[in-house]
């Protein structure tokens, strides 16, 4: 006995020790050095995992998982990023692993209410193997908490602790902007500007959200960030953050987003985004009003896709003039604004999808005096002729289901066996970084309940226009699911059969469509159409802002562009102007006004589909899909 009293001791003296190094490690190492989210509490040895496991890691057989907190804030549109790190330790076995949220399920909402009942994501580990596992969770509350995980077909009874981001679909609109804002940027700092301070229902929706880890340690998604109206952080902060991190934030602005930089910051050399002066021929600047041309401005704009950059002199918010400030904040609360939900107007209303068959009031009312017309009289009248009354025990059955195959029938070939939708997108293309952002409407609808849901990939963000139900607080919708195994996969209550679903949707990716173009005459130019769909007009301007316009231009086939005079300086920002305008008169600005795209080197073109973007549905009817690109010309250098 004391022998054995010897060794317990000596097991504790032991563990006390490791959790005196495992604290005296992270607290020695600076903020700057070290990547939070790759800290891994590996100093506790494996072999005495029942006496010390930190709270955070968990043993699942030959199994080891990590979970890490998402990034923090509430809002109103976007993408969570729930994140998981697990390591096979067998060095003879692999597994097939499944990672589902939530883990454990409860549901407060009513049966027509929209929520999220599972997302979850397969992988396989082979021995020895790690890997980083992300599920998103977008803009619909989960019925749950907790993580749960599935090991070559069983479901482990213990759960993963793990505290998911609140998601508020709430009535109301008017909320604070959600801002990202670096832990290393002074808090009283950033009280200068007035986020905090919007009128707002719930003063916990939007702000300012700090996290407890630097950009060096942010995610690689961009959808990670797809939920800020802005983010704040340091130039020397995003210049030591790792190239997937300041990527990830870069297509973030390329869709939309706004960052603003404290400090000089130089852009890497093939990302920089575009001056203010490649849009903007003015002497617009944002210096002080009092300042002389000779000096420097406060700050610097730059345009990354359809968002931007702030570039400001100043390492700290103090110091800075109120008027920039507020050009900020005013930005900023615009962005927002784009994801303020109607929950008053019917999505059909706004996007109409063509083809559905509404409900026929009077058609049904017809259908229901003639069948009490035929049952009634007429069949006693024609029964009582022939004296056979006693029919009536089975013509009444018979004329009731003949109504109701008739019924059947009509209501199914009247709207036909396939799927209908109405797509727009507008995209800007980037043909010397071969990138393409895109956002836009998307409308769907299937007569027949489709088994196999939609599918999407996996850097699109999906925003579903919901309804208020009642005046209570949910959207009408029902249990939505999502697998992101291989794709975005939306199952349940995303499409329900003969209602209509309607979605906003952004998305970012590498892509190499382009047009070629060849001079011909000084007032002619010829375009070979590399852009995936049929041309149906297109506005080009050149190096000397010479204006051409075509139209009618076939997939990989060549047209020829007449010259239509030259344009006039530009006034504005014009991507960044779409972003806070209706997205669905967009091609309506450009068809009217075609002199409107007034940048060199550019073009507009309005094309008969949607090659930027996926539909969902693999039957997407062809002719409903309408795409307007706004191209940067590839220049020789590139």
């Amino acid at each position: 006995m004391r022998h054995l009293a010897k060794k317990v001791w000596a097991l504790k003296v032991f563990a006390l020790l490791n959790i005196f190094l495992y604290f005296f490690i992270n607290a020695t190492q600076s903020s700057e050095s070290v990547n939070f989210r790759k800290i891994r509490p590996s100093i506790f040895p494996s072999s005495i995992p029942s006496i010390i496991k930190p709270s955070s890691k968990y043993r699942f057989g030959d199994l080891d998982v990590e979970p890490y907190p998402p990034l923090p804030g509430i809002s109103r549109h976007g993408y969570v990023e729930i994140e998981f790190y697990a390591k096979n330790n067998s060095p003879t076995s692999s597994h097939e692993v499944k990672f589902f949220f939530p883990g454990k399920s409860y549901s407060s909402y009513s049966k027509n209410a929209a929520y999220i009942n599972l997302i979850e994501k397969s992988i396989y580990l082979a021995p020895l193997a790690e890997q980083k596992v992300s599920l998103f969770q977008p803009a619909l509350p989960v019925t749950g908490n907790y993580a749960g995980i599935e090991i070559d077909g069983i479901i482990q009874s213990e759960t993963i602790q793990f505290n998911p981001i609140e998601r508020e679909n709430i009535s109301w609109t008017t909320y604070n902007p959600c801002v990202l804002v670096s832990p290393l940027i002074g808090r009283e700092e950033m009280n200068i500007f007035k986020f905090d301070d919007k009128r707002s229902y719930r003063k916990d929706l939007g702000g300012l959200i700090r996290p407890g880890i630097p950009p060096s340690g942010w995610p690689t998604n961009w959808l990670a960030f797809s939920r800020y109206d802005g983010i704040f952080l340091s130039a020397e902060e995003l210049s030591e953050s790792p190239p997937e991190v300041s990527q990830a934030l870069d297509q973030y602005v390329q869709t939309g987003g706004n960052i603003v930089i404290f400090g000089k910051y130089n852009f890497p050399n093939g990302n920089s985004p575009l001056p203010e002066n490649f849009f903007i021929q003015t002497s617009e600047n944002f210096s002080s009003p009092e300042a002389g041309n000779g000096e420097d401005p406060e700050l610097h704009r730059y345009f990354s896709g359809f968002g931007k950059y702030f570039v400001l002199n100043s390492t700290s918010p103090k110091g800075i003039p109120e008027y920039i400030l507020k050009k900020i904040e005013t930005e900023i609360d615009e962005t927002k604004k784009l994801w303020e939900p109607d929950i008053t107007t019917p999505g059909n209303q706004i996007f109409p999808i063509k083809g559905i068959v509404g409900i026929p009031v009077q058609g049904l009312f017809t259908v229901i005096f003639i069948y009490a017309m035929i049952i009634g009289p007429i069949n006693l009248a024609f029964l009582s002729k022939i004296k056979r009354r006693i029919y009536v025990l089975w013509t009444v059955p018979l004329i009731s289901l003949l109504t109701c195959i008739f019924v059947f029938f009509y209501a199914t070939f009247s709207e036909g066996w396939s799927p209908k939708g109405h797509t727009f997108i507008f995209t800007f293309l980037d043909e010397n970084k071969k990138l393409a952002a895109s956002f836009g409407w998307m409308g769907l609808y299937t007569p027949l309940s489709n088994s196999d849901g939609l599918h999407f990939d996996h850097l699109t963000e999906i925003t579903p226009h919901l309804l208020q139900e009642g005046f209570g607080r949910n959207l009408i919708g029902g249990p939505c699911s999502i697998d992101w195994t291989r794709d975005q996969h939306l199952t349940g209550s995303w499409l329900i059969a003969r209602l209509p679903a309607h979605f906003k949707v952004r998305k970012i990716e590498t892509r190499r469509e382009r047009l070629t173009i060849r001079k011909t005459e000084e007032n002619e130019i010829t375009v070979c159409n590399g852009l995936g769909s049929p041309i149906k007009s297109i506005f080009l301007v050149d190096e000397k802002k010479r204006f051409f316009q075509g139209s009618a231009i076939a997939e990989g086939a060549e047209g020829v562009l007449k010259r239509d005079g030259y344009v006039t300086p530009a006034t504005n920002n014009l991507l960044n102007s779409l972003m806070k305008t209706d997205w669905l008169h967009i091609n309506e600005r450009f068809i009217k006004f075609p002199k409107f795209n007034n940048w060199e080197n550019s073009y507009v073109a309005l094309l008969d589909g949607a090659p930027f973007i996926e539909t969902g549905l693999p039957n997407f009817p062809e002719n409903e899909r309408e795409n307007l690109v706004f191209g940067l010309i590839k220049t020789q250098e590139n």
